[in-house]
């Protein structure tokens, strides 16, 4: 099925419609979604190469209208699981009455399609799933009384409520798990999300990890040292640190307008100078660009509360907002920042931070979920108290490097103390500097320049970059100001290093063709 939302997951439909078609061509693929007001097939294959690049096959699509998807796009108020579930089986009769694939593969979620598919169409069910309905941490979330996205204050005030929650959400979490244990082969695009779903989908054989795709071919073209101007020149990158994440509550980004006000309060070196703020020359300060897809009218809302708090906090000046972005202008930005920001906490993948590392930009994230355990590997710890559990699974394919998950999990001086954060930042540029030249004797490289890209003259990636950490971790306001400090603090040297990690990271791990070649073995297992 396709949800005309569109974004990462649609990449991840279309992409995996691709692969299918170049290893498996006599495959006939039925695609069931509903089409905007005129729209057609032509149309939205135009539209997937316009977004996405991909150009697939028209010829073995066949395209199922569905006229139900309002039930599950539609925004519920309140008991918005119960409803949007009920909602997805409701539009899968729907598609299952006008076609019966022989293998369906779900790519939205709707899991409590599956007992469905299998009891009365009988075929086997193949889910990638982006991230779970219902996870413990929610169920968590209510237990404790603890206020967020999926508890409001009204609830969480209210014993009677929360206990009513808590029962909805034990009935809800039971029905998923009996749903999604009806899959036969389950693909989780994170670490975090795999765990979840291992503990849920407790009936399914077979789950694996298999990360979305993601743009690295158009995004590995940028320098790492700034933008290429019409007349060849790099413009260096500027101070700038740029977010790139839909205007929804869970994304959080008051707590980047807070983290930066913090930030030049802690170093008024950064702030923009009264005297000079018509000069560009010589000027140190740095901005905050947020960038963003405003959905509807609650969204736009949104944003102009953080202009309030940008004004409010004496930032405004400093911070700009950029709603509903065109692509060349997020490409515009990615190419010209020195680092990337996002402060979702457990987000399950976080594909955005994959595209910072891939265009150049140091990614600052959150220390949880899908950004500590897959993509920002191996990271640095802004505080003693978040020293690095390193690269958790993978630290294995680690061991035969000697590296161990690299820079964070071998020396705590290279967490930043929070009593004597900058003088510590000599400290952490002469340990990274040191671990340079020692990784340089040790691989034989000294001789071997490395290029731009990151790679030496063979082609080969450096040992160097595998040993330097791609980015920064923190949790906190505070962790967030000395990420940010650190960054532009830094050895130019280091920071180089770090861009190079972090491209080859994204490049080796995260590209559509190891996306097509996991999914494809996923596949396999559903002999057909």
């Amino acid at each position: 099925m396709r949800n005309t939302a569109g974004g990462g997951g649609e990449r991840v439909l279309w992409t995996a419609i691709q692969a299918i078609q170049e290893k498996r061509k006599n495959t006939i693929i039925v695609l069931y979604t509903a089409f905007s007001n005129g729209e057609d097939k032509n149309t939205m294959l135009k539209q997937v190469e316009e977004k996405f690049g991909l150009v697939p096959n028209p010829k073995s699509i066949h395209v199922e209208k569905l006229e139900r998807l309002g039930y599950v796009n539609r925004e519920y108020s309140r008991m918005r699981l119960l409803f949007q579930s009920i909602g997805s089986i409701l539009l899968c009769i729907e598609a299952m009455i006008k076609f019966v694939p022989d293998i369906y593969i779900d790519t939205l979620g709707y899991a409590f399609t599956y007992p469905f598919v299998k009891i009365f169409c009988k075929i086997p069910v193949v889910s990638y799933t982006h991230y779970p309905t219902i996870s413990s941490d929610m169920r968590q979330a209510v237990a404790s009384r603890e206020s967020g996205v999926c508890n409001d204050e009204v609830i969480n005030k209210s014993s009677i409520l929360s206990a009513a929650k808590r029962m909805y959400y034990t009935i809800i979490f039971w029905a998923y798990s009996f749903a999604g244990s009806s899959a036969d082969v389950v693909m989780a695009n994170s670490t975090w999300t795999y765990n979840h779903i291992r503990k849920t989908f407790v009936g399914c054989e077979f789950i694996n990890v298999v990360y979305p795709p993601c743009d690295t071919d158009g995004l590995v073209k940028f320098n790492l040292k700034g933008k290429i101007s019409g007349s060849g020149k790099v413009i260096p990158r500027e101070r700038k640190i740029i977010s790139l994440a839909q205007f929804r509550p869970e994304k959080n980004q008051s707590l980047q307008i807070e983290s930066f006000a913090k930030f030049l309060e802690n170093c008024p070196e950064f702030k923009i100078s009264k005297e000079n703020e018509n000069q560009k020359e010589n000027d140190s300060s740095v901005k905050l660009i947020i960038m963003g897809g405003a959905r509807n009218s609650a969204d736009m809302e949104r944003v102009e509360k953080l202009k309030l708090l940008s004004k409010q906090l004496d930032v405004s000046d400093q911070v700009e907002f950029i709603v509903n972005a065109s692509y060349p202008e997020i490409c515009d930005q990615l190419q010209t920042a020195i680092c990337g920001l996002h402060t979702m906490k457990d987000e399950h993948f976080g594909i955005n931070i994959v595209e910072f590392m891939a265009s150049g930009a140091i990614p600052i994230a959150h220390k949880s979920a899908g950004p500590m355990m897959d993509i920002v590997v191996p990271y640095i710890s802004p505080t003693p108290e978040l020293k690095s559990a390193g690269v958790n699974q993978h630290e294995k394919d680690d061991e035969s490097s000697g590296i161990r998950g690299g820079i964070n999990s071998t020396t705590e001086d290279l967490t930043f103390l929070n009593g004597n954060f900058v003088g510590n930042l000599k400290k952490v540029n002469s340990e990274l500097l040191t671990l340079q030249l020692e990784e340089a004797r040790k691989s034989h490289i000294r001789e071997s320049k490395l290029d731009k890209s990151g790679h030496n003259e063979s082609g080969k990636s450096s040992d160097l970059a595998k040993a330097f950490p791609v980015g920064f971790l923190a949790i906190t306001s505070s962790e967030f100001a000395n990420a940010f400090e650190c960054v532009f603090k830094l050895d130019s040297n280091v920071l180089n290093n770090m861009q190079i990690a972090g491209r080859n990271r994204a490049v080796n791990t995260f590209s559509s063709e190891n996306f097509k070649e996991e999914f494809l073995k996923s596949l396999d297992q559903i002999h057909f």
